[in-house]
């Protein structure tokens, strides 16, 4: 049974929904504020807080170069806000990237600090 839309068989034909989703939903989100990424859970790092966590690399910085471990956490610089004391935008849509330059790369879904904080 394929789910329309998603995984219809003529898109991804060796893909059955069971592969996919079988047990308990994960979720591993990049984005902006979250629990994950202010306590360092996400990118199991500690640089923790409101202002002072793990924010990644701006993706026009992750096109010049190539990933040298892990997936990359990366950010839109259009995104951010200007220099400004007062935070005004929080919401950011953060994501995990690689390209062509990286070859092979990995992203491990939950993380050990995931497994640690949720079970």
């Amino acid at each position: 049974v394929a789910i329309p839309g998603f995984l219809e068989e003529s898109i991804v034909p060796d893909v059955h929904p069971d592969m996919i989703h079988h047990a308990q939903t994960i979720c591993h989100t990049a984005l902006a504020p979250s629990k994950l990424r202010y306590e360092g859970i996400l990118t199991e790092t500690d640089l923790k807080g409101i202002i002072d966590y793990e924010q990644g690399i701006s993706k026009v910085k992750a096109d010049k170069g190539k990933s040298e471990g892990p997936m990359r956490l990366v950010f839109d610089e259009g995104q951010r806000n200007p220099p400004c004391p007062v935070l005004t935008k929080v919401d950011y849509k953060d994501f995990f990237y690689a390209n062509e330059k990286d070859g092979w790369t990995s992203l491990s879904i939950p993380n050990d600090s995931e497994k640690q904080e949720y079970g």
